[in-house]
């Protein structure tokens, strides 16, 4: 198996039986704690797991080269701020749906699709946060509006958890509710808002 990482050749101790024992012995000797892996070619194609540990279904065997880009975390984190309306928009969009859902019946798909939903919410947030330590942000300090990042995440949590409490109550109408009147239009801020702090990150 011939193997690189960001276009260098590297040879592997051969104890890997398959992708994601390669890949971990990869990350542990050649990958500092500043970059992450970003890209993973196998056999020349793109590798996505669909599942956590579906590299694990991949043998070494059947593997004749594998090919690692790694991107450093600042760079990630830039990448995500300067791209965040198109996320935004992006969970914007998958809101409305998911209000919509509530409005028309309330069944498991509707909730697994509202769960679905708040996980990419969270991911979100945890990645708005890391990007914050990683590039020295502040989100504290006010934006155009008067408003800091930090207060409007501060205001998203607190009607995340407004949420959660119309759901526990099975109020569907309120919950929809507060999806479309005010979630969406707590997004549609960040939209414009994050896109200027990208700009801060890159010094500009």
């Amino acid at each position: 198996m011939q193997t690189a990482i960001d276009g260098r050749q590297i040879g592997l101790s051969g104890t890997a039986k398959d992708l994601e024992g390669a890949i971990q012995e990869i990350v542990n000797e050649h990958v500092g704690n500043e970059r992450i892996v970003w890209s993973v070619l196998v056999n020349g194609q793109q590798y996505n797991e669909k599942r956590p540990h579906d590299a694990r279904r991949v043998v070494v065997g059947d593997i004749r080269t594998l090919e690692i880009t790694t991107m450093g975390k600042g760079d990630i984190c830039l990448a995500f701020l300067e791209n965040s309306a198109i996320i935004l928009d992006s969970l914007s969009k998958a809101a409305q749906e998911v209000a919509d859902r509530f409005r028309e019946r309330e069944d498991s798909e509707t909730h697994a699709l509202y769960l679905q939903f708040l996980g990419a919410l969270q991911d979100f947030f945890e990645m708005l946060k890391q990007s914050e330590t990683i590039l020295a942000l502040n989100y504290s300090n006010g934006e155009d509006s008067g408003m800091s990042v930090e207060m409007r995440l501060d205001r998203l949590v607190n009607l995340m958890n407004r949420m959660i409490a119309s759901q526990k109550s099975e109020d569907s109408v309120m919950l929809a509710d507060l999806i479309e009147f005010e979630l969406i239009s707590e997004l549609k801020e960040l939209e414009i808002v994050l896109p200027k702090v990208a700009a801060r990150g890159k010094g500009d």
